[in-house]
This record gives structure tokens, sequence and C-alpha cells, in this order.
């Protein structure tokens, strides 16, 4: 006998291996290479884990032995697991294989029965109020196979299942080239605004010059024009002319 109906809830963090190399060096912490994503070398390059915690929560009927189980349950604890690509579909959804494992504590109440072979019936032996088990029993052991989705058919396996590093590293260098074109931008037109400035200066300089010299040339001109051409100097004129 085993019936199980369980709701379940899961909080997974995906990661994969990364060799270690001077950018990515081997953590000096003891705790931190125990959870590390870093390895001397990576053998699944293609191979997506992830690690977790879940709470489910469950009602049970199991009899594996003579002595058999029912009650309920709540249950939480960590699960680990390994995620692989197996197939590709021309429009570009996957066929996962995914293996996994989850162990925690249980907090229970149960009664404990027999079966009977004789008359054929189910024989309670002891009823046990909620308590919490003191050490960890296995929730889950699983083997599945994931359809997983894409909007793309160009959205290949070795796009899908990259690094989270890398994914920031490139996110930073497209930001970085973005700025990098802005600022490009920004100078080109700072300095055509300097030389725009400078041709501006070079023409009102060039302009003031000769603007003067002309003006003072056209005011020299004049002047001894106005002179021979007056009232005056053309009746001097005359008269000069009638004495001879």
């Amino acid at each position: 006998m085993w019936n199980l109906l369980e709701a379940r809830g899961e909080l997974r963090y995906y990661w994969r291996t990364r060799k270690i190399s001077n950018e990515y060096p081997r953590h000096s912490n003891k705790l931190l290479q125990l959870f590390s994503c870093r390895r001397d070398s990576v053998k699944h390059p293609n191979t997506t884990y992830y690690r977790g915690v879940y709470v489910s929560a469950m009602r049970y009927s199991v009899l594996v032995t003579k002595h058999g189980y029912q009650g309920a349950a709540l249950s939480a604890g960590f699960l680990y697991g390994i995620v692989k690509p197996l197939y590709q579909l021309a429009s570009g959804n996957t066929i996962d294989l995914d293996l996994g494992i989850s162990a925690g504590l249980y907090f229970t109440h149960y009664n404990k029965f027999r079966h009977d072979r004789e008359s054929d019936c189910y024989e309670n032996l002891e009823a046990t109020n909620w308590h919490l088990i003191p050490f960890p029993l296995i929730n889950e052991l699983k083997v599945g196979l994931v359809y997983r989705f894409t909007n793309s058919p160009k959205h290949q396996l070795g796009q899908r299942y990259r690094w989270r590093y890398d994914v920031d590293e490139e996110f930073r260098d497209r930001i970085t080239s973005s700025m990098k074109r802005e600022k490009e931008i920004r100078d080109s037109v700072a300095k055509d605004l300097r030389n725009l400035n400078e041709v501006q200066r070079y023409f009102n300089r060039i302009y003031n010059e000769n603007y003067n010299r002309i003006l003072r040339q056209m005011q020299n001109n004049r002047q001894p024009a106005q002179k021979g051409n007056s009232p005056k100097a053309q009746a001097t004129k005359k008269k000069k002319g009638g004495r001879s």
C-alpha cells in the first residue's frame, strides 16, 4: 500500500560549474568551497545544477512491511539536482532530464496499523499526536522529463544554459559599450562646438579689423571730395577763370 497526497513548493537556485582560473580563483574559505561553483575541470559544460529549499504538506497511508502508517505530515528541508538537455526541437523547445533528491525534517502524526490476512482487515496498533521526527528523512527521489519552452527557435542550448557570471559580464560589456558610444557622441558635439566658436571668433576678428580699416579709408576718401565740390570752392574757381 502506498497512497500519498502532497502539496509542495520549491525555491531553486540554478548554477553551472566554472573552471578555476586567475579571474575566478579557488575560494579560500572552507564553507565557500563546499558550495562553490568553481572546479578544477568542467566535465559537463551543458549540465545545469540546482540547489534550494522546499516545504510540503501531505497525507499518507503506507504499508511496505507487516506494519503500516496512516496520517498527515508537514515537511521542510533542502534539495539538490541537475538538469541535462536531451533534445532540441525545431521550434527551439527542448526536452531536459531532471534528476533530484530532497530531504528534510518531518512534523507528523499517524496511526500505526497492521494487516490481518486471516480476517482481511486492518487493525490499529498505536496512535500518536503531532511530533517532530528528530532526524532528517528523504522526501523525494526524482527522475523526470521536463519540456522547456522558448520564444524563439534561435534560442539555442549554448545560449540558454550559460553561466550567470557570463551573462552579467556580457550585460556589463553592452552597458559599457553604450556609455562609450554616448561619450564619443558628446565629445564629438563638444568638439564641433569648440571649432564653431573658434571659427566665429576668427571671423569676428577679421571682420572687425577690415571693417575699421575700410571705414577709415572711406572717411579719408570722402573728406577731399567734399572740400573740392563745395559751393565756395566752385565760386573761387569761377572768379579765377574770369580774371584770366
